[in-house]
């Protein structure tokens, strides 16, 4: 067995042969007393533990240091000094709460999210409700939104009533009069039928064919002309045949229309002359027909021409052109 050997280096009386091969006791080989201080080296251990140490006699003895004696307190004890320190480090850490205990900070950021998003909706919608309040008594009231549109409506449609037009008639669909009589045309000159005032009287010519007032200035004819089939034509000729030539002959008008039965586009021409001492008007329509354009005549007196469309439109809706 291999002894610790003394610090101060070998002994000079060989007591360092008999330390590595002598007896289990170290002390007594190596000439120490039980006194003596292995760790001071300096002799006996007079004045530390007593007079009875310093005697060599029975009193008691201080164990021995060792390594646990040297990492913790006097006496050597494992529990105490060093070991005892990292021995309550250990027991430190495991006070420490586990994983699963500790408070979860990402659901936390989530509720402080959610919160914020719940006061921002909160503020939005609050914000909304008053804009509307604000609206609902700022805003015009249906009455005076109504008056407005009216008041605007007659300077919207000013331009389509001063733009030209076709000229209409105010009743959409002519009717013949209850005591008109139907009469149908034989010759070139007026082949179709047509309805008149059954008391008037006929009066055909090489133009056309006419019934007229007894008493009066008032008229109306049919005239055909073949091969023709642009009206202001038709009527330009039936105006030269018929009333060109007369006495005070003036054209007062003349223009495209609105055909109040066909709804197709007509010629119109519009005229005064003077008749045996009267001043009279009249006015002309052109039809469209098979293989020719006819040429409606109308007539009253000019102080009352306001009944020319009256007559033209009864005249138009018993009008039939030859098939």
């Amino acid at each position: 067995m291999i002894r610790r050997p003394r610090r101060g280096g070998p002994w000079a009386d060989g007591r360092d042969d008999a330390l590595l091969d002598g007896p289990a006791d170290p002390a007594s080989e190596l000439g120490r007393g039980a006194d003596w201080d292995w760790d001071g080296e300096r002799g006996p251990r007079v004045g530390r533990d007593g007079p009875a140490a310093s005697r060599g006699g029975a009193g008691p003895r201080r164990a021995g240091a060792g390594p646990a004696g040297r990492l913790g307190t006097e006496g050597g004890s494992a529990g105490s000094g060093r070991l005892a320190a990292f021995a309550e480090t250990d027991e430190d850490e495991d006070d420490d709460p586990p994983e699963t205990e500790r408070p979860d900070l990402g659901m936390a950021l989530f509720w402080r999210r959610l919160v914020i998003t719940l006061v921002w909706l909160g503020f939005a919608l609050g914000l909304g409700v008053g804009a509307g309040v604000v609206w609902e008594k700022i805003r015009p009231s249906g009455d005076a939104t109504t008056a407005s549109s009216a008041s605007l409506t007659p300077s919207a449609s000013a331009p389509a009533a001063a733009a030209p037009a076709p000229r209409t008639s105010a009743t959409p669909t002519p009717a013949v009069p209850a005591d008109w009589a139907a009469y149908t045309a034989t010759t070139s000159n007026a082949r179709s039928t047509f309805s008149h005032p059954g008391t008037w009287t006929i009066h055909p010519d090489s133009t056309a064919v006419f019934f007229v007032e007894p008493s009066g200035p008032r008229m109306v004819g049919v005239a055909r002309r073949a091969g023709l089939t642009d009206g202001a034509a038709a009527v330009s000729k039936v105006d030269a045949l018929e009333f060109n030539t007369l006495a005070g002959h003036t054209v007062t008008g003349s223009g495209n229309v609105k055909d109040p039965v066909s709804g197709a586009t007509a010629w119109e021409l519009t005229g005064t002359y003077t008749r045996q001492g009267q001043k009279v008007a009249y006015m002309m329509h052109s039809v469209d027909g098979p293989g020719a354009e006819y040429v409606l005549i109308v007539r009253v007196p000019a102080d009352s021409s306001s009944e020319l469309d009256g007559l033209m439109r009864s005249l138009r809706a018993s009008f039939q052109p030859a098939a």
